[in-house]
Protein backbone atom coordinates (compact mmCIF):
# COMPACT_ATOMS: atom_id res chain seq x y z
CA UNK A 1 0.00 0.00 0.00
CA UNK A 2 2.66 2.39 1.10
CA UNK A 3 4.21 2.45 -2.47
CA UNK A 4 1.37 4.21 -4.24
CA UNK A 5 2.44 7.14 -1.39
CA UNK A 6 5.99 6.88 -2.16
CA UNK A 7 6.40 5.66 1.29
CA UNK A 8 5.24 9.10 2.41
CA UNK A 9 2.47 9.97 5.21
CA UNK A 10 0.19 12.27 3.03
CA UNK A 11 -1.04 15.66 4.63
CA UNK A 12 -3.72 17.53 2.04
CA UNK A 13 -3.49 20.76 3.49
CA UNK A 14 -7.31 21.71 2.18
CA UNK A 15 -8.25 19.55 5.05
CA UNK A 16 -6.71 21.39 7.44
CA UNK A 17 -8.65 24.27 6.03
CA UNK A 18 -12.06 22.89 7.73
CA UNK A 19 -12.86 20.93 3.85
CA UNK A 20 -13.19 17.25 5.16
CA UNK A 21 -12.65 14.68 2.88
CA UNK A 22 -14.57 10.80 2.64
CA UNK A 23 -12.22 10.24 -0.16
CA UNK A 24 -9.41 11.45 -2.75
CA UNK A 25 -6.90 11.18 -5.63
CA UNK A 26 -4.48 8.74 -3.60
CA UNK A 27 -8.55 6.52 -2.34
CA UNK A 28 -9.40 6.42 -5.96
CA UNK A 29 -6.35 5.57 -7.16
CA UNK A 30 -5.81 2.61 -4.53
CA UNK A 31 -9.42 1.42 -4.66
CA UNK A 32 -9.33 1.01 -8.89
CA UNK A 33 -5.88 -0.84 -8.22
CA UNK A 34 -7.98 -3.04 -6.00
CA UNK A 35 -10.43 -3.50 -8.04
CA UNK A 36 -8.13 -4.90 -10.59
CA UNK A 37 -6.92 -7.28 -8.89
CA UNK A 38 -10.13 -8.58 -8.18
CA UNK A 39 -11.60 -7.27 -5.06
CA UNK A 40 -14.99 -6.53 -5.28
CA UNK A 41 -16.15 -3.91 -1.82
CA UNK A 42 -13.63 -1.28 -1.39
CA UNK A 43 -14.40 1.41 -2.91
CA UNK A 44 -12.81 4.96 -2.71
CA UNK A 45 -14.50 5.49 0.50
CA UNK A 46 -13.32 2.20 2.33
CA UNK A 47 -9.67 2.73 0.91
CA UNK A 48 -9.26 6.42 2.11
CA UNK A 49 -10.82 5.05 5.81
CA UNK A 50 -8.02 2.67 5.40
CA UNK A 51 -5.28 5.00 4.65
CA UNK A 52 -6.10 7.01 8.28
CA UNK A 53 -6.14 4.16 10.05
CA UNK A 54 -2.73 3.02 9.23
CA UNK A 55 -1.12 6.78 8.79
CA UNK A 56 -0.91 6.75 5.22
CA UNK A 57 -3.49 10.17 5.08
CA UNK A 58 -3.00 12.87 8.07
CA UNK A 59 -6.09 13.97 8.98
CA UNK A 60 -5.62 15.04 12.44
CA UNK A 61 -5.49 18.91 13.10
CA UNK A 62 -2.75 20.34 13.32
CA UNK A 63 -2.92 21.36 16.93
CA UNK A 64 -3.63 17.51 17.52
CA UNK A 65 -0.27 15.43 19.26
CA UNK A 66 -1.06 12.78 16.83
CA UNK A 67 -0.29 15.06 13.81
CA UNK A 68 2.35 16.32 15.17
CA UNK A 69 4.09 12.69 15.93
CA UNK A 70 2.88 11.34 12.22
CA UNK A 71 5.03 13.66 11.07
CA UNK A 72 8.09 12.39 13.33
CA UNK A 73 7.43 9.01 12.45
CA UNK A 74 8.87 8.75 8.75
CA UNK A 75 8.83 10.93 5.31
CA UNK A 76 5.75 13.62 4.92
CA UNK A 77 4.27 14.28 1.73
CA UNK A 78 2.39 17.95 1.64
CA UNK A 79 -0.63 18.42 -0.97
CA UNK A 80 -2.06 21.48 -1.44
CA UNK A 81 -5.05 20.64 -3.38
Amino acid sequence: MWSFSDDCTMVYVKHHRGQGEAKNDLSDTVSKDLKRRGFKYLGSVTVYAHLQACGMNNDHAPDCYTYRELLKEGKVKFINE
